[in-house]
C-alpha cells in the first residue's frame, strides 16, 4: 500500500504495478463481504507513533471522502467497510482481539446508510 499524510489507497495495483483485483470471504449477519474494491492506509490515526490504521472496502472510496469527519455519511450507500487497527508499526501478522495489546489487532464494521441531509430546521438560513 502506498501512503501519505491523509491517507494512501491500493488502488488496485498488485506489487508488479498491474492492476488488480481483491476478494474477502465472509458475511456480516447475511450479506456478504466477498469483493475488495479498495483498500486506504489512514496516515493520521489516533496515535501514528503506536498505530496503524487500514479500511477496506467493498465499493470505490476516495481518499477526499475520508479526510474530514463524517466520512461514513458521504460515502456510496451501503457500502461496506473493515477497519482494521493495528498496534503496531511494524510489516507482520496482527491476530484479532478484542482488547487489542502490542503486536494484536482490532477490527471493526460498518456499513453506512446513505448520506444523510440535515434537517430543514438544522440547516441555516439561506443553505
Amino acid at each position: 500500500m502506498v501512503g501519505n499524510a491523509g491517507c494512501g489507497s491500493s488502488k488496485g495495483v498488485t506489487p508488479d504495478g498491474k492492476e488488480g483485483t481483491g476478494t474477502a470471504m465472509g458475511t456480516i449477519g447475511a450479506r456478504a463481504f466477498d469483493a475488495v474494491a479498495d483498500a486506504r492506509w489512514i496516515g493520521a490515526p489516533d496515535d501514528p507513533a503506536q498505530t496503524r490504521v487500514i479500511y477496506v472496502f467493498d465499493k470505490q472510496v476516495s481518499c477526499s471522502a475520508l479526510s474530514a469527519p463524517g466520512w461514513d455519511g458521504v460515502v456510496t450507500d451501503q457500502t461496506q467497510a473493515l477497519e482494521m487497527k493495528m498496534i503496531g508499526t511494524d510489516a507482520g501478522t496482527y491476530p484479532v482481539s478484542s482488547r487489542p495489546a502490542a503486536g494484536e489487532a482490532d477490527v471493526n464494521y460498518t456499513s453506512p446508510p446513505r448520506a444523510r441531509r440535515l434537517p430543514k430546521s438544522w440547516q441555516r438560513e439561506g443553505a
